[in-house]
Order: structure tokens, then sequence, then C-alpha cells
């Protein structure tokens, strides 16, 4: 479920909800309106709604890219806004984002204005690794995968992301 709410009288979200789990916002894309009579919504991909993807962005702050334009990985897509936010600040970065959902996919470039630069695949993040091995290399890969479970308040990657793989 795509969901348009109101912060405050200038501030506006964009949120992205997966239906079986309600209480766990998936992403999270803020705007405002600007212009006179004929307002034009204007999204804000310089911003990061989430503490997670926060630190994600700040590890580059300690791992600064050695390019202009680094190759970047992320596994898991959700409504885009972790490579937007990339995108915006590394434009010369070329961005894949990997996620299991085809409609995952679609809602992030439908709704939340996904850049069509940042390359999409539609995969199993595990096998898309193993596929990549000895073909791709990459200066970041960041995952960002959870569970979601709606019996918890946390959120975490799938167990199968926190197995050593050989």
């Amino acid at each position: 479920v795509v969901v348009d709410r109101a912060i405050d009288d200038k501030q506006y979200s964009r949120q992205l909800i997966f239906m079986r789990n309600m209480k766990a916002v998936q992403s999270e894309l803020y705007y405002h309106y600007s212009g006179g009579k004929k307002k034009k919504r204007v999204y804000e991909m310089n911003r990061l709604s989430f503490d997670i993807h926060r630190v994600m962005a700040d590890s580059l702050l300690f791992c600064h890219p050695l390019s202009q334009s680094p190759s970047i990985l992320i596994l898991g897509l959700g409504g885009g806004c972790l490579p937007s936010f990339l995108q915006f600040y590394y434009p010369k970065a070329t961005i894949t984002a990997v996620d299991i959902d085809e409609e995952v996919i679609r809602i992030a470039k439908e709704y939340f204005r996904l850049n069509p630069s940042i390359q999409t695949v539609n995969a199993d993040a595990l096998t898309f690794i193993k596929e990549q091995e000895g073909k791709s290399t990459y200066d970041y890969i960041f995952v960002d995968i959870d569970s979601k479970d709606p019996k918890s308040s946390s959120s975490f990657p799938p167990m199968s992301f926190l197995t050593v793989y050989k």
C-alpha cells in the first residue's frame, strides 16, 4: 500500500507499507509543494527517513569513495529511497538495486520516483551475489533486506543473510 500523509501544513511524506505488517513502514519519501496557484510536488531525494539508511549513508563518510563514480550494490529496494539518496549525492555513481519482488520495483519507479539511471534487478539477492562471483565487483554493498516480522517490534535480516557463505 502506498500512502501519502501530511506531517504538518508544509511537509508531507509518501510511505510504502506492506500488507503483511501494517505497523511497519517499508519506505518513506518526504516531499513539499512549491509554486503559486499551480503548486508542484517536490520530492526530497536528499533526505532519509530511517536511522538504518542514515547509518548506511554515513558509512561513506568513514570509507569515502575513491572516485566520483563508485559502483554501489544495494540488496533490497523497497521504495528506493536509499539508492535515490546515494544517486543524489553521487550522481556519477553506478547503482544497482536488487529486489526479489517485481511489484516492489514497479512501485519504486512509479510512486517513489526512482531515478531511471539506477539499474534494478528482479532476483533473489543471495542468488544474484552468487551469480556475480568472479564477474562483477562493487565498491560498496549495502544489505537493506529485513524480515519485517509482524510479531516483532524490531527488524532484522533473514537468517540466510546471517549465515556464512562458502
